[in-house]
Order: C-alpha cells, then structure tokens, then sequence
C-alpha cells in the first residue's frame, strides 16, 4: 500500500491578466496571464508574505529580493541552495532527508512522494504540516520563479497552455500544434497508461507514448513538463522518500 504526500501548490492568487489570444497554442479566447512579468510576481508574493500560513524565510527572501533585481533572474546555486535548506529544515524536524525527483538538467520536482505507512493519523498530520511549512518557508517561491523562467517565461496560467508554448519554442511542434491537442494528446495517453500499468509500468515507451505527437522522453519535453508542474507522469521511474527514522 501507499500512501501519497501532496506537496502544496506554488501559485498564488496574483491579479491575473487578459492579453491577446495566441492560436497557435490557446484552446480558450483569451490568454490568462499570472503577472505581467516574472519580477512583478515575485514583488507581489513578497508583499503578501506577511498574510501567508507560513511566512517565508529570510533566506528565501533573499534570494528572491536578489531576483528582482536581477530582471527576475535566480541563479542555479541559489536554486539550489533554497532545496538544500528545506531539505535541512526537515531534517531540523526529526525526518530523513527528503529525496524527490531530480533531472538530468538540475531540475527538481515535488511531485507526489511515496511514504511509510503503518504511521498513526497524528503522525501522518504532523507530516503533512512539517512538509508544508518547510517547503512555504525555504523553497516554494523560488522554485516557482525558477521553473518559470525556464519553461514559461510568458507567465500563463494554465498549464496546458504554458507547456504547449514550451514546445513552440523548443520546436517540438509544428506552429499549428494547439493546446487543446496537447490535452486530446495527454489524455489518451494517461488513458493507455493507466490501463496497461499492471503488465507495462505505465507503458512508458510503447502504445502510451505513441498517444504524443512528439517524443514525450525527448529531454527538452521533459523540461516543459517538469517547469510546468505537469512531470507526475515522469516522476514515477523515481523512488519515494522514506521520512521516518
């Protein structure tokens, strides 16, 4: 049996924006932006932290502050600095080292987790609420920029959308390649998946696969997957974090 840990989401409730369709890539009439830029997403989580559940630390502030000035910029060692002191901050907290996905480019990802059962609810609840804080405090924000700036430098917020502009610019697809064919496309494919997990893990590279009009393990797919959120279908090859001692 398992059970999984959902990891909070990134995004916040930001003023979102209409902007001129892209027909290329919308499936909707407008495109919803989250911030006009990466920089003034950042000024604004910044100005609400204070409201937060779990305010963020000054190191993550930091490195965030950093950023703005920087055009939005964060750096690969402040990256991975701000995982580094969630890791640690769980550790603070009686759990091993957290161990999550991490791709060939660097990349991390909180996808879902595979953890020990046979733990009470209350233990199970502590979890839930250490894993939360710490992530909130050390990472959350910075991973989001980060990823951002990689994956969906245009800011919109829905994640097909922002994975099928990933692809124009990566040109995996043709210009006429839209985002409701990518949800047609990953819907299939989680359909062919799911049914041949028992005999096929998810049928990675056989009929599952096929359901993509582009090379779904090529490593430039995965970076519009992994920096839009979207990788829990890439995430399973991973082992899961084991938290208790």
């Amino acid at each position: 049996m398992i059970i999984l840990l959902v990891p909070l989401s990134a995004c916040g409730s930001a003023p979102q924006e209409e902007v001129a369709p892209e027909p290329s890539s919308q499936p909707s009439a407008t495109a919803i932006k989250i911030a006009a830029s990466i920089p003034d997403r950042i000024e604004y989580l910044l100005s609400i932290d204070d409201n937060a559940t779990y305010p963020m630390s000054e190191a993550q502030k930091e490195i965030l502050r950093k950023a703005v000035e920087n055009g939005g910029a964060i750096s690969k060692a402040d990256y991975d600095r701000a995982w580094s002191n969630y890791q640690q901050c769980m550790v603070d907290k009686g759990y091993t080292t957290p161990q999550v996905p991490v791709y060939d480019n660097g990349l991390r990802s909180p996808a879902l987790m595979p953890i020990d059962v046979g733990r009470t609810e209350a233990e199970m609840d502590k979890l839930a609420h250490d894993d939360s804080q710490c992530r909130s405090q050390e990472y959350l924000i910075v991973d989001e920029s980060y990823r951002q700036a990689i994956g969906n430098p245009n800011l919109y917020a829905e994640i097909p959308v922002a994975i099928t502009d990933c692809l124009h610019r990566e040109k995996l697809v043709p210009a006429s390649y839209t985002a409701r064919q990518f949800e047609e496309e990953q819907a299939a494919y989680r359909e062919v998946s799911a049914r041949n997990f028992t005999t096929d893990r998810y049928d990675e590279t056989g009929e599952a696969a096929s359901k993509y009009s582009f090379d779904f393990h090529d490593p430039k797919s995965v970076i519009c997957f992994v920096t839009n959120g979207d990788d829990s279908d890439l995430s399973v090859r991973f082992p899961g974090w084991q938290p208790f001692k």
